[in-house]
């Protein structure tokens, strides 16, 4: 069962960077009013799913706590995707993994092992590889895509390290409800910024992007409510580099089909090598 479950994590995983990247593509701003409606219909994935919604004081802190880290992993990972390649983004952001797998071996007791060191070293020659051509003017490694990147891969990981810490705090009893106020939270966030930052642009954005939107929350609230089952019967430090293996090896595959994008020589090393590093990470 726990086989299915990351399978169906890795898909949904996938496939919402990829609608993020279509909006991108379809329409070129309003980036934040498509974050607080991806949010929303996450929230709205939550709310259908969750049987009983009520509201612990306890889980305040923890949905606080998730709700700063994922505004934040929502709206660089948007701007990251805008600017870079889908293949490439989605890899150093799948390499968050290492946040919540380090918090497992330190808080979680779970053992590191030779493997895990060797896959780290993977790790850090494949982020030299597939670095941009520092002389090329059409480069897509830019500052603002490592400011991006930076952000989207720091937060991305510390929302899987608060969804642990509450799921074994709660032992998984709270899940649905901790989303829902986490959400409501992000939502409203975004809809600030996106009212004060992107007045004129808010109708464009949500004619274009709505579709998109709905079908990258929906995947995204599925997703967050996977990895919160899964992690409850799977070691962090065997799940997190499991399903970034499989994303990585999917989100190759799509952009090179799909979005035709081209890698040289280097970076296709820098990939393989990354794959590699994910692969010993779950050994």
């Amino acid at each position: 069962m726990s086989a299915l479950l990351i399978a169906v994590c890795v898909v949904t995983l996938t496939v919402q960077n990829i609608f993020t990247k279509q909006y991108n593509i379809k329409c070129p701003k309003g980036e934040y009013t498509y974050g607080a409606l991806r949010i929303f219909f996450a929230l709205i994935f939550f709310i259908a799913t969750t049987s009983n919604i009520s509201f612990n004081y306890e889980i305040l802190p923890y949905s606080i706590a998730f709700a700063a880290v994922y505004v934040t992993a929502t709206a660089t990972s948007v701007l990251a995707l805008k600017l870079g390649s889908l293949a490439i983004t989605s890899l150093i952001m799948s390499y968050s993994l290492i946040i919540p797998t380090v918090y497992g071996l330190i808080f979680n007791n779970e053992p590191l092992t030779l493997m895990k060191g060797v896959g780290i070293a993977f790790l850090l020659v494949s982020l030299f590889l597939i670095r941009g051509e520092s002389d090329s003017k059409d480069s897509k490694f830019s500052v603002k895509w490592l400011i991006y990147i930076t952000l989207a891969f720091f937060t991305n990981g510390l929302c899987s390290v608060v969804q642990d810490a509450q799921s074994k705090k709660f032992d998984g009893a709270q899940n649905g409800n901790f989303m829902i106020l986490a959400l409501i939270l992000g939502f409203a966030v975004l809809l600030v910024f996106s009212l004060i930052f992107e007045r004129k642009v808010i109708l464009e954005s949500v004619k274009k992007g709505i579709g998109l939107a709905a079908a990258g929350g929906i995947c995204n609230g599925a997703t967050n409510l996977l990895v919160m089952v899964i992690i409850a019967t799977v070691a962090s430090s065997v799940f997190f580099p499991l399903l970034s293996s499989c994303q990585l090896i999917l989100t190759f595959i799509i952009s090179v089909v799909f979005f035709k994008e081209k890698f040289i020589p280097r970076q296709i090393i820098g990939l393989i090598c990354g794959l590699v590093a994910l692969i010993f990470l779950n050994i």
